[in-house]
């Protein structure tokens, strides 16, 4: 993985280094759909997004959930092992578990009200971080269904958008 990213200095360096080693050994070399890039850009890509918001206190968690997102979705890796990586020392091994979407149990659309009823700003911080990384398409690089996908993304990226305001205006 050769992109970097910004860590928050209240972290322990080591956690950041666990889900940098766990991210870069799970996806190793898959590609993302469009073959341009190693799929582990794209959860870098995240972290940077959730450090750059404005408005926004940002955690730990919050950072390694970004980094994790689609591990236990995309990889033979499990809870157990991200745990024994020690990588739940910040209870981010409970976000990225709320993050997975399983297709076996949840519709698409099922999992985004999900993640919007959670009513879980740091949750839903990072799922629309997710979502807007994966709205961004090369069109030189297009796959079958990804009308549907840029259609369902970006559906789901104003929904949580809408669903984060309402529940900020309350605070």
């Amino acid at each position: 993985v050769g992109m970097v990213y910004s860590r928050p200095t209240s972290a322990d360096a080591t956690v950041f280094a666990k889900a940098r080693d766990v991210i870069k050994w799970a996806h190793s070399l898959d590609q993302r759909r469009n073959g341009l890039e190693f799929y582990a850009e794209h959860p870098i890509r995240m972290a940077n997004a959730l450090l750059a918001m404005q408005g926004f206190v940002v955690t730990d968690t919050m950072v390694i959930a970004a980094l994790l997102h689609d591990v236990l979705e995309k990889t033979h890796y499990t809870e157990q092992m991200l745990d024994d990586a020690g990588l739940n020392s910040i209870h981010a091994t409970a976000m990225v578990r709320l993050l997975t979407h399983d297709d076996s149990v949840y519709t698409n659309e099922q999992y985004a009200d999900g993640i919007i009823n959670s009513g879980d700003i740091d949750l839903m911080l990072v799922k629309l971080a997710d979502w807007n990384d994966n709205i961004v398409i090369n069109p030189a690089f297009l796959w079958e269904g990804w009308e549907n996908s840029l259609r369902r993304y970006s559906e789901n990226a104003i929904a949580v958008t809408k669903a984060i305001h309402q529940v900020t205006s309350l605070i």
